[in-house]
């Protein structure tokens, strides 16, 4: 997971330095505000795995009934809530540090990356329609 975390970051820094193309006086400001970022969307991160081995393990072994979906499901949405939070919040910070083009041209690179993971996540979760369990246990 470490490795794979540290091959998209580098992934994404050279596609932020292609895409936003800074100026020395630029990259000064940004790159320290974007490490920042990057910390704090760990967290996110590894909460966001948890939730996948949790419902991956359920759905494995036969025991997403509907009050685990239903936690999981709130705590997913929850952390859904937590991303575009974080990208508010740094999105004002670049605004601030270099200029508010800046920082869309920030949320642009984000967002895509952000769907092409969670692209390549939801291409290996298991099939929900092959795992439902309704009622108790």
């Amino acid at each position: 997971l470490e490795t794979l975390r540290s091959d998209v970051n580098a992934f994404k820094i050279h596609t932020l330095n292609q895409a936003l193309q800074l100026t020395g006086p630029e990259a000064e400001k940004f790159w320290p505000v974007y490490r920042q970022y990057e910390k704090e969307l760990g967290t996110v991160a590894d909460r966001k795995v948890a939730l996948i081995r949790e419902f991956s393990g359920r759905c494995l072994n036969g025991t997403l009934y509907d009050k685990a979906a239903n936690t999981l499901a709130k705590q997913w949405l929850r952390n859904v809530q937590d991303r575009l939070s974080l990208w508010k919040k740094y999105q004002k910070k670049i605004a601030k540090a270099v200029s508010p083009a800046r920082a869309a041209q920030f949320l642009q690179v984000e967002h895509q990356m952000a769907l092409f993971m969670d692209l390549n996540i939801a291409a290996e979760m298991p099939a929900l329609r092959a795992v439902i369990k309704t009622g108790k246990p």
